[in-house]
């Protein structure tokens, strides 16, 4: 393969790199914000990026000859990519455990309180279990008629 070849490739790594970056930025800031519906919509989307951002990776480094072939200011460029990569990467997987401690810290608080409210068993208010005439906030008025 020409160094043309090579240096085509790389430029389409640091392309698919970038790609990929913004990806991961935009997973984190929908962690943030809590953004189910925009997680749903991207994990495909970078499902295909991490494959194709892979795929061009493994034919640059299964040919040594390429990656001596290709013009330092395009490594360089790489480089930076690359780096940039990695910092997203942190980035995600440090919000990825923060949402996942939160998740997991909100269903600890249900089971709690979930716990908490059986240890108060029967009838009534406060209780567990309340009979279903005591639900009714006021009583309906009854009246007698001895005369028919």
């Amino acid at each position: 393969m020409s160094s043309k070849n090579a240096n085509g490739l790389v430029g389409e790594i640091v392309y698919a790199t970038s790609r990929l970056v913004t990806t991961l930025e935009a997973e984190v800031e929908a962690l943030r914000r809590g953004d189910v519906a925009s997680l749903e919509r991207t994990r495909g989307e970078k499902a295909r990026q991490i494959r194709s951002y892979e795929a061009r990776l493994q034919a640059l480094q299964s040919q040594p000859v390429l990656r001596e072939s290709v013009e330092p200011a395009l490594k360089e460029e790489l480089e930076t990519a690359t780096r940039d990569l990695q910092t997203a990467i942190d980035r995600n997987v440090s919000q990825l455990r923060a949402a996942a401690e939160a998740n997991r810290r909100l269903v600890d608080a249900l089971a709690r309180a979930a716990a908490e409210a059986n240890k108060r068993p029967g009838y009534g208010p406060g209780k567990a279990a309340m009979h279903p005439m005591m639900r009714r906030e006021i009583s309906a008025p009854v009246t007698v008629s001895r005369q028919l």
